[in-house]
């Protein structure tokens, strides 16, 4: 059970574990029993810099709307989704090539035609979009 709890906070992305094990260690590494493995402000912080991050590489608006819709989404989905995302006011012009500037960093691909996002980007649209456009 203990060594599910550091999975659930960064799903194992590189990353959030290097944040969380950074955080951990300017602690003194506390014993495992005295640790809140819910408590996500290191994690937090890894993610604004990443939202930071998107916003110097993918100069599209259009590209960046769409990572912030689809960072709503919990479960993994297909490019057709994507392409449906696109299409709910406001438009997304050229969704098809502004997802493929996100995939990789951004949207994981799971296999053929089935992505997920990245845990860096998880729920950051709640944090760029209106409350209409989530």
């Amino acid at each position: 059970m203990a060594r599910l709890r550091p999975y659930a906070a960064s799903q194992g992305h590189p990353q959030l574990v290097h944040a969380r094990v950074r955080n951990l260690q300017s602690k003194g590494w506390p014993p495992v029993g005295e640790m809140n493995w819910l408590q996500t402000t290191d994690l937090e912080e890894q993610r604004a810099f990443s939202r930071q991050r998107l916003v110097d590489e993918i100069p599209s608006e259009g590209a960046r709307s769409l990572a912030y819709r689809l960072s709503l989404t919990t479960e993994p989905f297909s490019r057709q989704l994507v392409l449906n995302l696109a299409q709910i006011l406001p438009l997304l012009h050229m969704p098809g090539e502004a997802f493929e500037c996100l995939v990789g960093p951004w949207i994981e691909r799971i296999e053929e035609d089935n992505y997920r996002v990245s845990p860096l980007l998880q729920n950051e649209g709640n944090k760029v979009l209106s409350a209409a456009e989530t």
